[in-house]
């Protein structure tokens, strides 16, 4: 059986893990649907400016789970790179 995580009020608990192709280690928050919420739209926002180029190649969404992979690039660093967010809820088996 898979039961929801929840905080200690009784809210379910969501993950938010990036990868980056020019990274070792993915990076990942566990909080409320709203802060990951918020981490996500900033995480997955275009950008087009004189330091960042942010680019969404594809995004999925479903109604419990998001999932968004980009091309990042701070502009005179080097080669694009692939980021990839995705937003889910926590679970466990029991």
């Amino acid at each position: 059986m898979i039961e929801s995580v929840k905080d200690k009020n009784g809210k379910d608990l969501y993950i938010i893990s990036t990868w980056e192709s020019n990274d070792s280690q993915p990076w990942n928050m566990i909080a409320s649907l709203e802060d990951c919420q918020q981490r996500y739209n900033s995480l997955t926002q275009e950008k087009d400016d004189e330091s960042w180029f942010v680019k969404k190649v594809k995004e999925d969404a479903s109604s419990y789970r998001k999932r968004c992979s980009l091309v990042v690039n701070k502009k005179g660093w080097g080669f694009d790179y692939m980021r990839v967010v995705t937003l889910e809820p926590a679970h466990y088996h029991c």
